[in-house]
């Protein structure tokens, strides 16, 4: 890693901290945390180029950029090198003396920098490596400051964000496709019913989601998306795959759309992939999508998310989204920040991430699924971060997707149970920032 990239990395690490701060610690001990932040964190070491190096951190592995310098008091953490315990990181009675470059540490695994290009799940971390190793420091603080407190509303431990991408609205060769594969799979009474069965219109779940979610007494956000190239000169094969995306000038996504926005869901833009590097593409979606709901779109999340989340954000900001829910796996489930906080992208906060850690499509087909969703809800509420959900709108309809639909509501009524709050993703980023209590 070039010296160049270090800056916006430790911005972001020391952000991120900063924000924790502010937010868990009693509203009386906050200025002089914030008055006396750089004398508290005394970070001895700080590295000037080239590559994370996985480190033993007792119950978690930390990628470290740079040196270790051995460091003198109340051990907070150690790492295991050469046979021994090197502590890195210890509290001195008022201050803590760092022997690596902390906010570089925290601020790569934030932008993904750490693993690069890990949308797919490669190196995927199954656990908030950033949250945990804040934890850690949060401790020897509190006996100093003050216990911490929920940063959610009703005092709740963690929260849940529920969200849905709007990508395909009709099934066209996956008519042919899904009844193929369920025939590889030895199922061939299901391949005749999926080739014969409901046809174009069985990805418009809208209705049936609504529904349970009104049961379940929840709110999501839908991000649509507008897939429409800007130049009608396509291959053959582009013009299949285009065939059945969402568009928001299809006359029934302009009928969904405000009926959504008027039941109390969150619209967000599912920015296309001729946005992902086109501003003025982004912005233009972005209006359309506007005008559907009369009211500004503050969400989005890119189509096929992306290799490099982070330089998404410079468009996003100018485009004037409030924030970004991106950061993700594909083909796995998991904390792909280290982190499940929202944190801030921009200038003084300007745009935030809120990653995403289970999306429907990364479920393994089995009841193992279900464990796993179970072990990082447990992670979310061991740190008392906010769980976020992505599961596509065609997802609940269960002859091509069986099984998914009920892992989602039994998501939301396990955080119910569990004493979760429970919003759209706006919702989220607004509770975050204060301003829903």
């Amino acid at each position: 890693m070039d010296s160049r990239d270090l800056l916006p990395l430790r911005n972001s690490g020391r952000a991120h901290l900063l924000s924790r701060l502010k937010r868990e610690y009693p509203a009386d001990a906050v200025p002089n945390l914030v008055k006396n932040f750089d004398g508290i964190f005394r970070v001895r070491s700080m590295a000037e180029a080239g590559a994370f190096t996985e480190c033993d951190a007792f119950d978690f592995r930390l990628p470290i950029l740079g040196g270790l310098t051995r460091v003198e008091g109340q051990p907070v953490i150690s790492i295991r090198s050469n046979h021994e315990e090197l502590p890195v990181l210890s509290w001195r009675g008022d201050h803590f003396e760092i022997g690596f470059d902390l906010w570089a540490t925290l601020g790569g695994l934030l932008h993904d920098a750490v693993h690069p290009g890990t949308s797919k799940g490669f190196n995927m971390s199954t656990r908030p490596t950033v949250d945990l190793l804040e934890d850690k420091v949060f401790a020897p603080l509190t006996q100093e400051f003050g216990a911490r407190h929920s940063v959610w509303p009703r005092g709740s431990r963690f929260a849940l964000g529920l969200s849905h991408d709007v990508d395909r609205i009709r099934k066209t060769f996956q008519q042919v496709t899904h009844s193929v594969r369920a025939f590889k799979q030895g199922q061939a009474r299901r391949a005749l019913h999926l080739a014969l069965g409901p046809g174009r219109h069985a990805y418009w779940c809208f209705p049936r989601i609504m529904a349970m979610e009104r049961q379940l007494g929840v709110r999501s956000t839908f991000f649509f998306l507008h897939e429409v190239p800007d130049s009608g000169s396509l291959g053959i094969r582009n013009r299949i795959l285009l065939s059945g995306v969402c568009r928001l000038d299809d006359p029934r996504i302009r009928g969904i759309v405000p009926e959504l926005h008027e039941g109390g869901w969150e619209i967000g833009l599912h920015s296309s992939t001729f946005a992902r590097d086109d501003v003025s593409r982004l912005v233009r979606e972005k209006h359309l999508l506007e005008g559907l709901t009369g009211q500004a779109v503050k969400g989005v999340r890119q189509h096929y998310l992306d290799s490099q989340v982070s330089r998404l954000w410079p468009l996003q900001r100018e485009a004037g989204f409030d924030y970004d829910s991106t950061m993700g796996y594909s083909t796995g489930n998991g904390f792909r920040a280290g982190t499940c906080f929202p944190f801030p992208v921009g200038p003084e906060g300007a745009l935030c991430q809120i990653p995403f850690e289970i999306m429907d499509g990364a479920l393994r087909p089995s009841a193992e699924s279900w464990s796993d969703c179970l072990r990082i809800m447990r992670h979310v509420e061991a740190v008392g971060g906010v769980l976020v959900l992505l599961w596509h709108q065609r997802f609940f309809n269960t002859d091509d997707f069986p099984g998914y639909a009920e892992v989602y509501r039994k998501l939301v009524a396990e955080a119910i149970r569990r004493n979760a709050w429970i919003a759209p993703l706006g919702d989220v980023i607004q509770a975050w920032r204060g301003m829903i209590r």
